[in-house]
């Protein structure tokens, strides 16, 4: 399965997610984006760890192109930092959290984030994190937020499996998978249908002046 997405789901209401989807951006991003604030070089994590070397808490879930998906927690928070960092950068219109917000974020506001968010996985090629995603406990369900690929690792199939690890996790736990994604993109809305996710339509009461979402949900069964 592949997801040839230009904009990606959001979780409305947490102010370090996207409230909208971004594109799929550039990469890779510049020095003072990459480079973690302990002082490590572009393409290294806090202390001069490689990127690409093995996280602590991570085990590799898949592997697609020599590319590795990994799950991460605090301990990761460099790598994080480096590849939600080249996304915010990258999109700053289109996230409820903007670049800004989070360059000079410190080193606890990063393992928060990881903290709060229990499911995140970094895809790692052999120079630096090249894909990201996350799964948000929401009530009853799991939501889909923070995805993003890099643009030379779009249409390989990457995406559809950063999806699909977030629908196992979530079905692993009893719960189904659900997302928003922008009203006017199209084929990101028939990719998730073709994942097997439901358009649900757009919620009721939605905000006038807020760009349009729907809600699309992946059942667990």
């Amino acid at each position: 399965m592949t997801l040839d997405l230009h904009r990606f789901p959001c979780r409305r209401g947490a102010p370090d997610e996207p409230r909208s989807s971004p594109p799929w951006g550039r990469w890779p991003p510049s020095a003072a984006t990459a480079a973690a604030p302990c002082g490590g070089p572009v393409g290294q994590g806090c202390c001069g760890r490689k990127v690409v070397g093995s996280a602590s808490r991570g085990t590799s879930l898949a592997v697609v192109d020599e590319v590795q998906i990994v799950r991460i927690g605090p301990d990761e928070w460099c790598e994080f930092r480096e590849v939600r960092l080249a996304a915010l950068r990258d999109a700053p219109g289109a996230f409820g959290a903007s670049y800004a917000d989070w360059v000079e974020a410190d080193e606890s506001r990063w393992r928060q984030r990881l903290s709060d968010v229990p499911f995140t996985l970094v895809a790692r090629s052999t120079d630096a994190p090249v894909g990201v995603v996350s799964g948000a406990e929401s009530g009853d369900a799991v939501e889909l937020i923070s995805m993003w690929v890099a643009p030379d690792h779009r249409g390989t199939g990457l995406a559809g499996r950063l999806v699909g690890q977030v629908v196992a996790w979530a079905a692993g736990r009893g719960r189904d998978t659900f997302l928003m994604v922008r009203d006017d993109n199209e084929a990101a809305i028939r990719s998730y249908a073709r994942a097997g996710f439901v358009d649900l339509g757009i919620p009721d009461g939605w905000p006038p002046d807020a760009p349009p979402e729907r809600r699309m949900r992946h059942s667990s069964s």
